[in-house]
């Protein structure tokens, strides 16, 4: 089951059992309950801090990739000095960043129409040297039939990823970067 849940003020995505869901609420509030609110709004403050700049530069990079950043930020999200999210958090929290990420890369990309003319060579042949033209980098058909089947496959992952241990998903993750 995919969840939207919160930790010291930043929403998160996961996929989770019930039972995984409920534990972790039980920890949220009894953590909560024992936390001095100054230090608390601290937490909350830095670990805000640590997630634009988590989501900078995998924004940045995974643009410069073609890639959505959850290489980037899974591993920020899990490390010591990152946010400490477990792995099957990092993995559901990046996915939801990713979707947003994507979108607002392919639209600086440009998407293109299925019509080509002569708008196609007005607009990459451009004289304006301030900002460099990049429209109709995106084909769209291919673009939407691969959002179709990979948003049908998705849920597969995401199902086979939550009956993973930390390890095994840590490990599964590394392979895959590699």
């Amino acid at each position: 089951m995919i969840m939207m849940l919160s930790r010291g003020g930043t929403s998160l995505v996961c996929a989770c059992s019930r039972q995984q869901r409920h534990s972790y609420i039980r920890r949220l509030s009894s953590s909560n309950n024992t936390k001095s609110s100054d230090k608390n709004d601290s937490s909350t403050i830095v670990d805000q801090m640590k997630s634009f700049s988590i989501g900078s530069l995998a924004g940045m990079l995974g643009s410069l990739a073609g890639m959505g950043g959850g290489f980037v930020m899974i591993p920020m999200m899990t490390a010591s000095r990152g946010l400490r999210l477990t792995q099957h958090q990092a993995h559901g929290t990046s996915l939801f960043a990713v979707g947003s990420t994507g979108l607002f890369g392919a639209l600086a990309y440009g998407i293109k129409s299925g019509e080509e003319g002569e708008d196609d060579d007005i607009a990459n042949n451009s004289t304006d040297t301030k900002m460099p033209q990049q429209q109709g980098l995106v084909e769209l058909d291919i673009a939407l039939a691969l959002t179709a089947t990979a948003m049908v496959t998705a849920r597969f992952g995401a199902i086979a990823s939550s009956k993973m241990s930390e390890r095994s998903l840590k490990r599964a993750l590394g392979a895959f970067m590699l």
